[in-house]
């Protein structure tokens, strides 16, 4: 499953980086204005995104029913702030203008190495989440302090 995952990683960012499609897609998210004045269709790409996402979304809950052994309204919970902190970890900025996926992979990675040690020492999982917390915060700081992306432009 790792293998797969990776090689899906690596095709991605491969994507992301060297097609017409994954270039416009970042641009759009760095500049709005300067993408439609470079003729991107924003329309266009935006619904593009969603409609790739809805689609991984439904096969991530599809396989996550399976792997659960039945379906109840809370089933993701504990996925939704680990996929947030993955991300900022990453070095992606929630703020706009800066991120990629190879960032998030590897933000991926540390914090299963980080999970994996506090599951180790015994720590339960809302204090698990405390510390995800107090990682998040600095960064998130560290973000907002960088200079945003329309004054670099």
């Amino acid at each position: 499953m790792i293998l797969i995952w990776i090689g899906l990683a690596a095709a991605l960012i491969y994507g992301l980086k060297n097609t017409v499609y994954g270039r416009s897609l970042y641009a759009l998210g760095g500049n709005r204005l300067s993408a439609s004045r470079l003729m991107i269709s924003e329309r266009r790409y935006w619904v593009g995104s969603y409609m790739v996402s809805g689609a991984v979304s439904a096969l991530t809950g599809a396989l996550l029913l399976g792997w659960s052994g039945g379906g109840f309204i809370g089933v993701g919970n504990p996925y939704l702030f680990m996929t947030l902190a993955a991300v900022v970890m990453g070095g992606t900025s929630l703020l706009g203008g800066y991120g990629g996926y190879g960032f998030t992979v590897i933000g991926v990675l540390v914090l299963q190495v980080l999970t994996s040690f506090l599951v180790g020492i015994g720590l339960k999982f809302e204090w698990q989440q405390f510390v995800f917390g107090l990682l998040i915060l600095p960064m998130v700081a560290l973000y907002a302090r960088s200079p945003h992306i329309r004054t670099q432009i």
